[in-house]
């Protein structure tokens, strides 16, 4: 996929594809550690293209997201947006401190993407299961990607819910 042609892949799909956002960011961070140039250089371009795509799914994201009692397929789909979306800001941050004049800046989405859930959450193997483990989760619901980003970008203080387990 390091070497596949992205316009293809977004031509052949004129909308949002989760696994192509997924799959380029795992490309992006592959070169962003595999100490060689060339495919440093690529993970840029990865990281561009996994951002270019999540942008495309905000719309489907935050339809998704006002839904209250959402089942577990929309969870899942949430979920998995909201650890890409976070682990791109990671791999920015990480080229930029092997980089500092990359290009690789991450915006901030400025809608409310919630926080990644705790991983007992996340391991759930049934659906009843999930919804014993996302009752049993007190984390504060009220914090999402958009006020957490602020927060950093702005040295405030972080939520004692961002420090522990689900931290970024």
């Amino acid at each position: 996929l390091l070497q596949h042609d992205k316009r293809q892949i977004q031509r052949s799909h004129g909308q949002f594809q989760l696994w192509y956002a997924q799959a380029t960011t795992l490309c992006s961070h592959f070169g962003a550690f595999a100490g060689d140039g060339q495919m440093f250089q690529n993970a840029q371009h990865h990281l561009f293209a996994a951002q270019t795509a999540m942008h495309q799914a905000l719309p489907e994201i935050q339809s998704k997201g006002q839904v209250s009692g959402q089942d577990w397929e929309t969870w899942i789909f949430l979920e998995t947006c909201s650890r890409v979306i976070s682990w791109l800001f990671v791999l920015s941050g990480v080229i930029l401190a092997w980089n500092p004049v990359a290009v690789t800046i991450i915006p901030p989405l400025p809608c409310p993407i919630p926080c990644p859930s705790d991983e007992s959450v996340w391991h759930a193997l049934s659906e009843a299961e999930w919804q014993m483990a996302r009752e049993a989760d007190s984390s504060d619901k009220t914090i999402n990607l958009w006020s957490l980003s602020k927060a950093v970008f702005q040295a405030r203080h972080l939520p004692d819910d961002c420090t522990g387990p689900r931290a970024i």
